[in-house]
């Protein structure tokens, strides 16, 4: 799942090189925005969009807060592990 989700992250082309048909990934790909965020910054000087940082924030959220929820389930097993 980790190899599909880093050659579906368009780090090395643009996002208009992909084929129309296979878009929609790039859309639910999170770090596609990251990506495209990073160049947009580091290529040119316009600012991020509220609804562009939105985004990016909701997916933080909720990847803190499952994240948060997957340690507390799997904590009593850390040190066994150590």
């Amino acid at each position: 799942m980790l190899t599909f989700w880093f050659w579906m992250t368009p780090i090395f082309i643009n996002e208009q090189q992909v084929p129309e048909q296979f878009r929609f990934i790039l859309r639910l790909n999170p770090l596609a925005l990251v990506v495209r965020a990073y160049r947009d910054r580091l290529l040119s000087y316009r600012i991020p969009s509220l609804q562009e940082l939105a985004i990016v924030t909701a997916y933080a959220v909720t990847t803190f807060v499952l994240g948060g929820l997957f340690f507390r389930h799997l904590k009593r097993g850390f040190a066994d592990v150590l």
